[in-house]
């Protein structure tokens, strides 16, 4: 975990140093605001920066710990946006794979357009949705049920 922290911390000072070089540039151009934002930036990084360099896991550990007790709303407002991001990057990689997925409704009926239930729309039972409604077509007959079972019973007398 140590080592982890340092390489991120170097990571993180490079960024750090990245950010500056954009703020003189913003400078060079006259754009004073911005390169002050750049600026602040990067002296926000290379702090997180060093703080990495310098510290252990279990230090990094009990100072997210202090800081969860201290700023619980930051915390949870952290979370959401973390879910809320991931929920977002979710629908997107899975609507991508949909895209690229081999079997398509497509591709499983030959090339036919499908209807809403999967099959065919040149299919009689896919251009046709309720077919208990047509006077033409009677309906199924109920299976055989033993005495005593199903979803109706005949009452039994008693005293018989």
């Amino acid at each position: 975990m140590d080592q982890r922290s340092t390489e991120a911390g170097e990571r993180v000072g490079a960024t750090a140093h990245d950010i500056r070089s954009v703020g003189e540039e913003l400078r060079k151009q006259g754009k004073d605001q911005p390169a002050k934002l750049a600026e602040q930036a990067a002296d926000r990084a290379a702090s997180l920066g060093d703080y990495l360099k310098r510290s252990d896991g279990d230090t990094i550990l009990r100072d997210a710990e202090d800081f969860g007790r201290r700023q619980p709303w930051a915390v949870i407002a952290g979370g959401i946006a973390l879910g809320f991001a991931a929920s977002r990057f979710l629908k997107a990689s899975s609507s991508r794979r949909l895209e690229h997925a081999p079997t398509t409704a497509r591709s499983l009926t030959n090339g036919a357009p499908t209807s809403r239930t999967g099959l065919a729309a040149d299919d009689v039972i896919a251009r046709h949705d309720d077919w208990s409604a047509r006077a033409d077509v009677p309906p199924a007959p109920l299976p055989p049920q033993a005495p005593g079972q199903g979803l109706y019973t005949e009452p039994h007398e008693r005293g018989a």
